[in-house]
Order: C-alpha cells, then sequence, then structure tokens
C-alpha cells in the first residue's frame, strides 16, 4: 500500500489547487493499479473525480472513468493476466 506524506498533501490543499491534488490522487491510484492494490487504486480514483469535476478538468475526469473501468473490468483482481501492465501501458502513452 502506498502511503502520501502529510505534509506534502496539507500544502496541495492550502494552495486550494484542485487540480493540483486531483492530479496526486489519479497518481496514487495509478501507482497502486500498477502494482495490484485495487482498494487503495479504487480509494484514490474515488478522490480524485469530484476534484477534477470542481476544476473543469474533462479530460482528467475521462482519465479517472477510464482507469475505473480497467479495475472494474479486472473484477478487482489486477494481477490476471497482466492486466494491470497492460492497462498502464494505456494509460501512459
Amino acid at each position: 500500500m502506498l502511503r502520501v506524506s502529510g505534509a506534502a498533501e496539507s500544502i496541495i490543499e492550502d494552495l486550494d489547487a484542485p487540480f493540483d491534488l486531483g492530479w496526486s490522487r489519479f497518481m496514487i491510484g495509478h501507482a497502486s493499479y500498477i502494482s495490484g492494490d485495487s482498494v487503495t487504486a479504487r480509494a484514490a480514483f474515488d478522490a480524485a473525480l469530484p476534484l477534477f469535476i470542481d476544476a473543469g478538468d474533462v479530460s482528467a475526469f475521462v482519465l479517472v472513468v477510464y482507469a475505473k473501468a480497467g479495475i472494474l473490468g479486472s473484477g478487482g483482481r489486477l494481477d490476471d493476466s497482466g492486466l494491470a501492465a497492460r492497462r498502464s501501458r494505456i494509460l501512459v502513452e
């Protein structure tokens, strides 16, 4: 499970930068997804989505929905047949 420094997160929250906080949570979700931790990934993606909505960033919203669909499509079994690795390449490319 990935841990985020509370100090780093509070700095972003204090800046009132919903996109930045959303992106950091998205990346935590993405890293968790790649490492096979579907619970942390889902929580991070769930936290990122409303922040991107608040920021008005439709492209980031689509990335989160796509990533969440990947978790749902794999049934939470992110290590099956390299699903996580294939989906991570799609998100990065």
